[in-house]
């Protein structure tokens, strides 16, 4: 078997999630679907085929829905994805196969890897005792989900039909102005104009003005701008004045920078 993996990440969850699926692999390499969007062509020559991502408001982020739209999976006979999520599960399963079936494929497996929640809008990330214990229980299922994918085992995944009722239109109504929410990001005076934001952002969405962040409308919403700011000056409106930063503990800025090639 030999297999790729294609990730997408804003604070390291699923990043760290494909390196280590990938060690458990063998065979296998880890790779940006940042980097990969900006070829021509994708076309992995491996049997095998991974999509590792973040669950985002019950959906797919919409980058990773444009890369599993683009890739060319002709010399592929085993597809499956791994969705790192906090709490909730959604109707991923269901999105990626609409998808696939354009390419006369289907996903063999797929899975939930439950990591620290990283959206701050909405909610307080684990403490560090109990982020401790959620990767500690991450890495022992990915080593289960390691064995299914070696095995190229078909698990059929599907979408409960309670998310399929409920979590489509959660997703249809996050994802219509997904790329406009950056409207809700402000800087304060902590701003010391490191740039690390515009740095860090997968879509180069953040350009530096007067010393300060500007968001320029085509947001993923992967927070990764305010995560990795030094200073704790980037807000989401006024939702994470006082909610502690997050972002995988194994995972650098220079991880981050990285993804975009």
């Amino acid at each position: 078997m030999s297999a790729t993996l294609y990730y997408f990440t804003g604070t390291g969850n699923s990043l760290w999630a494909a390196r280590k699926l990938c060690e458990r692999l063998g065979q296998a390499e880890v790779v940006s679907m940042v980097k990969a969007l900006k070829n021509k062509d994708i076309s992995p020559s491996t049997d095998t085929v991974g999509f590792v991502f973040p669950l985002y408001f019950c959906g797919i982020p919409d980058i990773a829905r444009r890369f599993v739209d683009r890739v060319d999976l002709s010399k592929t006979d085993y597809v499956f994805a791994v969705v790192t999520r906090g709490l909730t599960s959604g109707v991923v399963f269901s999105l990626i196969d609409g998808l696939l079936a354009r390419k006369q494929k289907k996903l063999a497996s797929a899975f939930y890897l439950t990591m620290p929640d990283n959206y701050i809008p909405n909610i307080e990330p684990p403490s560090p005792p109990k982020t401790k214990k959620i990767l500690d229980n991450a890495s022992q299922s990915i080593g289960k989900i390691a064995r299914v994918v070696r095995d190229k085992t078909n698990t059929s995944p599907r979408d409960s039909l309670f998310w399929k009722l409920v979590g489509k239109s959660t997703y249809m109504n996050w994802v219509r102005d997904v790329h406009t929410k950056d409207r809700f990001f402000n800087v304060n005076d902590d701003c010391n104009s490191c740039g690390i934001c515009s740095k860090v952002c997968p879509v180069s969405n953040i350009i530096i003005a007067d010393g300060k962040p500007l968001w320029q409308k085509q947001c993923e919403q992967c927070m990764a701008c305010l995560q990795f700011c030094p200073r704790k000056a980037i807000q989401f409106s006024t939702k994470t004045l006082k909610r502690t930063r997050y972002h995988h503990p194994e995972v650098t800025v220079k991880d981050i920078i990285s993804q975009k090639g």
